[in-house]
């Protein structure tokens, strides 16, 4: 799901230019959520979106390996990415890992050391691989997954209980200039679906980058 984000943003400031924009938003978002439960609730689902080749059993004990040398949770499938996502060395989605096959090549020199291999390593595949280690003990996919329903009903509920609110607000008080600035941006908030949705995806796209950069902070500490 979190790699999705951008593309509804993308859709969320085209739609003012579409005939029906908001149901047009809503059901990419809707799609958007949907896949994301595809993807935490199917093994096969996240697999054959970002590959399903099997790795050599001793890659798989190499990151096994790893894993608890670091003291971290196991990944429940290890994969070979396809060639599309090479960009990342080293990826996960929910509790799978996957290994770009330049990785899964460097992995796979036959040692009885395995942390001598995780060493050979360039840093950018070992600050990838122990964040996306973290990424699965911590359940950051299923944490952005819930994000992404819970924060725009939040939004929502919030802007229908501020417009509410100021609907009630005496018109005596309203002759404050700061009371109607309030009631003034909690009309507007109520009324602008683009201004909600907004909010909403830009605080979940701030949570996200905010955790990735905590898990890449914690990847380099370890590295040290």
């Amino acid at each position: 799901m979190k790699m999705h984000y951008s593309y509804v943003l993308i859709f969320l400031l085209l739609g003012n230019s579409i005939r029906g924009g908001e149901a047009f938003v809503a059901g990419i978002y809707g799609l958007g959520i949907a896949f994301g439960c595809a993807e935490a609730l199917s093994l096969n689902t996240r697999h054959e979106i970002y590959g399903d080749r099997t790795v050599p059993t001793h890659v798989e004990g190499a990151v096994h390996s790893i894993a608890s040398h670091f003291d971290m949770q196991q990944p429940v499938a290890i994969k070979e990415a396809d060639s599309f996502f090479d960009v990342f060395s080293v990826f996960s989605n929910n509790d799978t890992l996957f290994l770009s096959k330049k990785v899964v090549n460097d992995l796979s020199q036959m040692s009885q050391d395995k942390i001598a291999i995780f060493n050979n390593l360039d840093v950018k595949s070992k600050k990838e691989l122990l964040a996306s280690l973290l990424m699965i003990g911590n359940q950051y996919d299923k944490k952005v997954l819930a994000l992404s329903v819970v924060t725009p009903l939040a939004i929502w509920g919030l802007a229908w209980l501020a417009h509410y609110g100021a609907k009630k607000v005496d018109s005596s008080a309203k002759k404050n200039q700061a009371v109607q600035s309030i009631c003034d941006f909690s009309e507007k908030l109520y009324n602008s679906f683009k201004a909600k949705a907004l909010t909403s995806l830009l605080m979940l796209g701030a949570y996200i980058v905010y955790q990735r950069h905590c898990f890449n902070t914690q990847a380099l500490a370890l590295l040290k």
